[in-house]
């Protein structure tokens, strides 16, 4: 990742204990609702989507639903969040369930946020609190955490693209916008991950803890065309 401050809050899961994400409430909301990782592209193709499925308490899908992705401030400052000041903290994005019970969210941005993954509505295996990472809320009840994935995964700034996961999870001053790009060492740092199927947190891009075709798919777009952004002063 490019950026005129690296703004990356991504400390190495390898140095930090592993901490189990409280069950947030899901009262209200269906056992079959569906809600991934956050995806975040530095210009959101069709594929390049958050798609999250509401199903009511019959399970059955909840069509009118509002549904809200707040981005704390350790979140929205240290990431790349396209399109709005870098002093707009927290971020909040909205949309409306549609018939099927789907909302879809597209966020211009960059970065890797979280070690965690989904199960069964639960975020699990977490390095951060909770309450750094993004807030589901619906009718605007919370429901639900969730990290962040995106193509443009890594900056590096003093190994180039040789990568290791203790140069991952950067954090970053806060004086300036950002300028996210996926570029050679983004594609680099997936390769592996999707070749081997071996479970890499910022590669996992809708967080269900397996890395495979599904991923491959979700950040291709921006691997072959380098998408790039920036945020505002």
């Amino acid at each position: 990742m490019s950026v005129t401050r690296s703004r990356r809050a991504l400390r190495s899961v390898l140095a930090l204990f592993i901490l189990i994400v409280p069950a947030v409430s899901t009262a209200g909301i269906g056992t079959q609702s569906k809600i991934p990782a956050i995806l975040i592209a530095p210009l959101p193709k069709l594929s390049e989507k958050t798609e999250i499925y509401i199903a009511t308490e019959q399970n059955v899908p909840w069509s009118g639903a509002i549904v809200s992705l707040v981005f704390p401030p350790e979140a929205c400052d240290l990431l790349i969040l396209c399109g709005s000041s870098y002093t707009n903290c927290p971020k909040t994005f909205t949309d409306t369930t549609d018939a099927s019970g789907k909302a879809t969210f597209y966020i211009l941005g960059g970065g890797c946020w979280g070690s965690g993954y989904d199960s069964t509505l639960t975020w699990v295996h977490e390095s951060l609190p909770p309450s750094y990472l993004v807030q589901v809320l619906v009718n605007n009840q919370l429901v639900a955490v969730r990290g962040v994935r995106s193509a443009d995964a890594v900056y590096n700034i003093q190994a180039g693209p040789l990568l290791t996961a203790s140069q991952l999870w950067r954090s970053s001053p806060k004086d300036c916008p950002g300028w996210a790009a996926v570029e050679l060492n983004d594609i680099l740092f997936h390769t592996n991950p999707i070749k081997s199927g071996i479970f890499s947190p910022c590669t996992d891009i809708n967080g269900d803890h397996v890395v495979d075709i599904t991923d491959a798919l979700l950040i291709t777009p921006a691997c072959k065309s380098g998408e790039h952004c920036t945020e505002t002063n």
